[in-house]
């Protein structure tokens, strides 16, 4: 197991069962914080890590709400800030980059050698060699796009495709599957990719459970998307009621209370797990 899933799997084991996303967006910031920009930011971030790190199963940051000039300082300085605070708490950068080889060798020092980040999501349409560079990293996390959680993932992720199996055989799939089933066949030799299926989707994410076996499978759209909790626990884990790292970002770090926040979500997966 690399590094980064052996730190969630030691967090899995003390009891916590939630991904925290920082999705730091000012329009539902405490007003105290947003007339700072990026440093508003940055102090929000920290203030809610200091409440919810006890419990988190790791953290996610969202790249794309850094807009401003200090934004990737900010960034930076966040990912520093858990790692000195909290050592054994992983860090996901939710950047979903995909671009051609050499570009993608820039977003893969600037993602785990600058900002230092554990994890990553990825795009798997350039195909491996886009991704390379990230998975050649085997200490870290990578996490491809597969069935995501938005409204109009059907309309690309859900399409049939014919699959070449050999010089006289095709199989058809659904595109989310041929990711899933390329994934975890090719491109997971040293155990450091997972996949993205969003909590929108519990058919799918069954489905996925059952091509890639024991892989990660890193799952938004808990909250506002409208995701059902029990649905997603009881679709996505393994066998040994594992592999799940379910992310909820706003119905967190928004609340009133985030301590209590986690803790409810935290004991609610355990009732659920509880019955399987």
């Amino acid at each position: 197991m690399n590094a980064f899933f052996e730190m969630v799997n030691k967090r899995w084991d003390t009891g916590a069962r939630v991904c925290v996303g920082f999705d730091p967006d000012p329009e539902f910031m405490p007003s105290e914080y947003c007339a700072g920009g990026s440093s508003g930011q940055l102090a929000f971030m920290t203030d809610v890590l200091q409440k919810v790190a006890p419990r988190a199963l790791c953290v996610k940051v969202n790249r794309k709400f850094f807009h401003d000039t200090g934004g990737l300082l900010a960034l930076e300085s966040f990912i520093d800030y858990v790692h000195r605070k909290f050592p054994d708490l992983a860090v996901i950068h939710d950047g979903k980059d995909g671009d051609i080889g050499n570009s993608m060798r820039g977003a893969s020092t600037e993602i785990f050698d600058v900002l230092k980040a554990d994890g990553a999501t990825a795009s798997p349409y350039l195909g491996h060699d886009s991704l390379e560079p990230l998975l050649a990293r085997t200490d870290k996390g990578v996490f491809v796009l597969c069935r995501t959680s938005n409204k109009s993932a059907t309309q690309f992720q859900n399409l049939e495709v014919r699959v070449p199996v050999d010089d006289k055989t095709t199989v058809i799939r659904l595109l989310y599957e041929h990711v899933a089933y390329v994934a975890s066949e090719k491109w997971n030799a040293a155990g450091n990719c997972g996949l993205v299926v969003g909590a929108t989707a519990p058919e799918e994410l069954k489905r996925v459970r059952e091509i890639v076996g024991d892989m990660p499978i890193l799952i938004p759209g808990i909250g506002k998307q409208g995701g059902d909790l029990a649905a997603t626990v009881r679709s996505g884990v393994t066998t040994d009621k594992r592999g799940i790292i379910i992310t909820i970002s706003s119905g967190i770090i928004f609340a009133l209370d985030q301590r209590r926040a986690i803790a409810n979500y935290t004991n609610h997966i355990n009732d659920i797990l509880a019955t399987m």
